[in-house]
């Protein structure tokens, strides 16, 4: 307590705990701690290792903390782990989960790796889902992931985002992609976006990042 970076120090905890007693003992560890970010820190260490062992008894264990705050990047990494090997078991599991911080993390991660093995699976999905905070943060995902492949379709994926907030920071985003892979092609959109005219100024100029 006091301490500089206690969430990285949290995080060392939780990889002596797992070095020494393995994933299974290390996941009741962490359910005894306090809640709060130091157990949301050690459950993120925890939750990477036990999902690339285990991810079905990965997401029985995380399930029963779902809702709360502190686990939500937990929940985003057992998503997005499991969803690099198995996309539809992860997306349909993470859709069941308590609404909160941590599905709409996991949503958005997972259709982000989805795309890149099954866009068109992935976009049935996502037609099925009734519209909801969820699904505009699935989008979001597939949206950005998409993005650099196929700019026009990633960007009507992201007009279907029924927040708007979230709908023009997902069109800002491809709008990026879109720029850097076509600038002139961009250039014509933009106009027609509905963005603002500072959002369309930062597209003409991205940031430099990689893909997402």
């Amino acid at each position: 307590a006091g301490r500089e970076n206690t969430g990285r120090l949290m995080e060392r905890v939780a990889q002596e705990v797992l070095r020494a007693s393995g994933h299974e003992e290390a996941s009741q560890w962490v359910a005894g701690l306090d809640d709060g970010p130091l157990k949301g820190s050690a459950m993120n260490e925890i939750a990477e290792r036990y999902v690339r062992n285990d991810p079905e008894a990965a997401s029985q264990w995380i399930e029963k903390f779902a809702e709360e705050d502190y686990a939500a990047r937990a929940v985003r990494e057992i998503g997005k782990e499991w969803a690099e090997r198995e996309p539809l078991a992860a997306v349909t599991w993470l859709d069941k989960l308590p609404a909160g911080e941590g599905q709409k993390a996991g949503l958005s991660s997972a259709f982000g790796d989805w795309e890149d093995k099954d866009p068109v699976a992935a976009g049935e999905y996502l037609m099925s889902m009734p519209t909801s905070a969820k699904r505009d943060s699935a989008i979001a995902g597939f949206a950005a992931g998409y993005a650099y492949q196929d700019p026009e379709t990633a960007i009507a994926w992201a007009r279907d985002i029924s927040d708007p907030t979230m709908r023009n920071q997902s069109l800002t985003r491809v709008g990026e992609a879109f720029f850097r892979r076509d600038p002139a092609a961009a250039r014509e959109w933009l106009p027609q976006s509905g963005l603002s005219p500072e959002a369309q100024a930062a597209i003409q100029q991205p940031r430099r990042r990689g893909r997402r």
